[in-house]
């Protein structure tokens, strides 16, 4: 047998010594003793380093990387780890190293970075097809996508980690499956599959022994399901055999599962039912049992107090056991005293009996004796005295600790507080600052655009100066834009309106819009797919357009004349990925790590670099609210390269696929006017009413109105067709002004629009119950203004003519309450029915108590509008809400909603109503 090498042998031992320290440190990981981790894989890194051991040194920092409570800390080793892992291409180990990055990273809140990393994770486990680590880990997605709001994805998967459970035979880890699946149900409202779910995990847990947790968890969750089914006054939650109908008897379920938590929680005292006494006390009180609701709301809140004052309740119990122990001594050793001097006591009865002088003796003997026994007892009862007063001390000191506690929590809510006022503030300000950029925008670029457009410009050089001033202006509007976008994603987290795309024809028109542009900066664009084609992706079109024009303009922006841009879309695995770079002038290196952080700026004094920090910024906020990752790569010599990367996506059929007829929109004929109609301004800018005398002065007579007071006056003196107004005004603001004009029965009929730079959807809302007719957003198109000044025109002449047609002999009469009343009662019929598509003319008569030739001349004499015309009117209104407060986000659905089978007639009958299509508003 052949000897080893002194050196070999030394290689050996050393490698087995790192092993056994890594062995050890990670046990005492487990045992969450961070000292005695950080010692023995401290001594091990070092070994593993001296010997040049590469998978010794991960596994050491791996280690370390698990010891929570610093986040930079772990990060730091995990990373050093993760390379070491890579370069030996150890790919388990790299997989465990992501996973317990992104358990850093979900422990720090980032869940979206957490979510980046567990699928890494994910791929590598698929790979090397671990099935228990797979499941897990998918288990741990499906709670990030939980967390974020995606439902429905954190729904696949758990569904898919179940299946993996099933496979490995893992009864705990199926019964934690299903009741997260049961979880993700309950918050989708979807009451059904929550039931099936939660009972599935609740008759597992129930035959696992020695799991009492889990089990009163699953209990618990079942009883929340069954309290809130009872709680749903809507009507759509309905009768199946998991859930009974009746709110007594899901009350009654809720208190079942309920107390059977509790009753497990009483066998595992470890666990502390707040939520479970507390829901049981909802259920209870809802069911009328006050008195024993009102016992667990007691008992939850002892449980929620205890929660502060544990540590304080265990060193006064800790003290008051030693007092106790410290009186039980003391009371052993008076029992010994007292019981030898009863015997010594007997023993001199008895001999004194035969020496009288011998008990005189004893008797001093004793006396003394006895009075030393005393001394010591007050000695005694005075340590007595002096362990009760520290005891009293140590006790005041707890309080007051009590007490600090609950003004540093107090504290902590106050700064929470503060914190977020600072957010609202900034918010408010973005969006304010926005609104108060629209209005000179607005007459910049449309004042701009008249002059571009209006007629031929003799001279060249004006026209080239319009040009420049035309684009800085769009320039200017775009960054007002970014702005609006930026406050928006801050405080509603911007609604997402997804729909699978064919995206390569997309993403190809979206590029192609900026080709005129590209080539006047004299630059090459490219364009390929790169066997991309008939690739599906889901994503938010919209949202999209402004991440793909941001990067598109950045290409051109950073480059130089004589320059190239690539675009390429490729596929990479189950990803598509889109790639633009370009040839110009790079990133510096100091510079990459930050270009997505919201207003950072580069320190150059390139011009072409001046902006305000957020469109990068945005497009990494985009790209993720779409479920997509965005990289960039850049040198300062070699240009800059951006990727895209979005998940792909099966096509779904739908009806939008199926090919329509163009909708023919119908042209505007001002000369079917007998005269020219009056149209009133209240606008406070003087640059603003001239814009809007260009551009409606040659269709209208206008009347100009710095303010509501002088707009009123005004009125007075003047018949007025239509009035336009802005909202924030001196004197008299809009909202004041509507408020009048809808209260004057002289004023009620004349139709309203509000031209504003506030476009929340709450402000629209609030100002269509004030009465408008129209609300237009700074900054507007001129002919999408001229076309609802137009169309309301017109509806307002029609209205005037069946006025004017006389009233017929048997007519009812009409006073003013009566036909209000009349008015709300046909609009109440109308929206009770709205998506029955066949609500007729005859139900509505019915529905009145007329007949229908009655009801005609009625609906005539209030309205201008016949029944028919009427039930339109009132069913477009309510489409027009839904589609301004973002409630629908397809045309469809919009008009299946207000009772339009067909969704083309719908359109055409929206365009002419409002002057705008129902696509326009998504």
């Amino acid at each position: 047998m052949k000897e080893l090498s002194s050196d070999t042998y030394r290689d050996a031992r050393d490698t087995g010594k790192v092993s056994l320290l890594c062995n050890v440190a990670r046990a005492y990981l487990q045992l969450s003793k961070e000292d005695s981790v950080i010692f023995y894989a401290g001594q091990g890194l070092q070994l593993a380093q001296d010997i040049d051991h590469r998978y010794g040194q991960g596994i050491c920092l791996a280690t370390l990387g698990g010891i929570e409570g610093n986040f930079e800390y772990q990060l730091d080793h995990l990373l050093r780890a993760l390379k070491i892992f890579e370069q030996i291409n150890d790919k388990y180990q790299t997989a465990r190293t992501y996973d317990v990055m992104a358990g850093v990273y979900f422990n720090m809140k980032n869940f979206t970075r957490a979510m980046e990393y567990f699928r890494k994770a994910y791929d590598l486990y698929a790979k090397i097809h671990d099935k228990y680590d797979l499941s897990r880990t998918l288990t741990n997605i499906g709670e990030c996508y939980a967390i974020l709001g995606d439902l429905n994805k954190a729904i696949e998967c758990q569904r898919t980690a179940l299946k993996y459970y099933e496979e490995i035979g893992d009864g705990r880890k199926v019964a934690t499956a299903l009741g997260n699946i049961g979880n993700c149900y309950h918050s989708l409202h979807d009451i059904g599959n929550a039931l099936a779910y939660a009972h599935k995990a609740v008759r597992i847990f129930s035959s696992i022994a020695d799991d009492n947790y889990n089990y009163a968890i699953a209990l618990r969750d079942l009883g929340r399901i069954y309290l809130d089914a009872a709680n749903d006054s809507s009507g759509v939650t309905l009768a199946d055999s998991l859930l009974p109908a009746g709110r007594a008897a899901r009350l009654a379920k809720a208190i079942y599962y309920f107390r059977g938590s509790h009753a497990v929680y009483d066998r595992n005292p470890v666990f502390l039912p707040i939520d479970i006494s507390l829901g049981l006390a909802q259920a209870l009180e809802a069911s009328g049992h006050h008195l024993e609701a009102l016992r667990y709301y007691k008992e939850h809140m002892q449980y929620k107090d205890s929660m502060l004052s544990e540590d304080i309740h265990l060193k006064v119990a800790t003290l008051e056991t030693q007092r106790e122990a410290d009186l039980k001594e003391q009371q052993i050793e008076l029992n010994r005293i007292q019981a030898a001097n009863e015997k010594k006591e007997r023993a001199l009865f008895l001999i004194s009996i035969a020496l009288l002088g011998v008990i005189i003796l004893l008797i001093g003997r004793n006396y003394a004796r006895q009075r030393g026994a005393n001394v010591r007892l007050l000695a005694e009862k005075a340590k007595l005295e002096t362990a009760n007063k520290q005891i009293a001390e140590e006790k005041q000191r707890s309080d007051d600790m009590a007490v600090h506690l609950q003004e540093s929590l107090v504290q902590k809510e106050s700064l929470a507080s503060q914190l977020t006022h600072a957010a609202s503030m900034k918010s408010r300000f973005l969006a304010n600052i926005s609104h108060e950029l629209r209005t000179p925008v607005t007459l910049l670029t449309g004042m701009l655009d008249l002059m571009r457009t209006g007629g031929k410009v003799q001279n060249p050089r004006i026209g080239e100066q319009l040009d420049i001033a035309y684009s800085n202006s769009r320039r200017l509007q775009y960054m007002v834009e970014e702005i609006l976008d930026l406050s928006r994603l801050e405080t509603t987290n911007s609604r997402l309106n997804l729909e699978i795309k064919d995206i390569v024809p997309v993403l190809r028109r979206m590029v192609y819009a900026f080709e005129t542009f590209i080539e006047n900066e004299r630059l090459i664009l490219s364009f390929t797919s790169d066997r991309a084609t008939g690739i599906y992706v889901q994503v938010d079109e919209l949202m999209l357009e402004k991440v793909i024009n941001n990067l598109v303009y950045n290409a051109v922006k950073f480059n130089t004349p004589g320059g190239w841009i690539k675009v390429v879309t490729a596929i990479a695995g189950n990803d598509l990925v889109f790639v633009i770079s370009n040839s110009g002038s790079g990133i510096r290196q100091q510079d990459l790590p930050h270009v997505f952080e919201r207003y950072y700026q580069a320190d150059t004094n390139t011009a072409k670099a001046q902006g305000i920090g957020i469109g990068l910024s945005l497009v990494k906020e985009f790209t993720v609210l779409m479920g997509g990752t965005v990289y960039v790569d850049s040198s300062e010599e070699g240009g800059t390269t951006f990727t895209l990367q979005f998940p792909i996506a099966e096509k779904v059929s739908s009806r939008a696929d199926i090919p329509r007829e163009p909708m023919v929109v119908p042209g505007e004929k001002w000369e079917h006017f007998s005269a020219k109609q009056t149209v009133l301004i209240a606008e406070d800018n003087v640059e603003m009413r001239y814009y809007l005398r260009q551009v409606l002065g040659d269709k209208v007579d206008l009347i100009e109105a710095a303010n509501g007071r002088e707009a009123l006056d005004k009125m007075a003196d003047t018949r007025v067709d239509l009035v336009i107004t802005d909202l924030m005004m001196p004197q008299m603001g809009g909202e004041e002004l509507i408020t009048n004009l809808k209260k004057t029965p002289a004023y009620r009929h004349i139709p309203v629009i509000t031209l504003t730079a506030l476009a929340e959807g709450a402000t629209k809302i609030a100002l269509l119950r004030l009465g408008i007719d129209d609300h237009i957003v700074k900054p507007f198109d001129a002919s999408e203004l001229r076309a609802r000044v137009y169309n309301l025109l017109t509806n307002l002449r029609e209205r005037r003519q069946f006025e004017s047609v006389p009233s017929e002999p048997d007519d009812i009469p009409l006073e003013s309450n009566e036909a209000e009343t009349f008015k709300e009662r046909i609009s109440e019929f109308v929206l009770a029915r709205m998506k029955t598509i066949d609500v007729s003319v005859y139900d509505l008569a019915y529905e009145l108590g007329m007949s229908e030739r009655q009801l005609y001349r009625f609906a005539k004499r209030v309205t201008g509008c016949t029944p028919a015309q009427l039930i339109k009117e009132v069913r477009l209104q309510k489409a027009y809400e839904l589609l301004v407060s973002g409630s629908v986000h397809k045309v469809e659905y919009a008009a299946k909603q207000v009772g339009f089978d067909d969704a083309s007639y719908f359109s055409r009958q929206f365009y002419e109503r409002f002057g705008k299509r129902p696509a326009d508003f998504l």
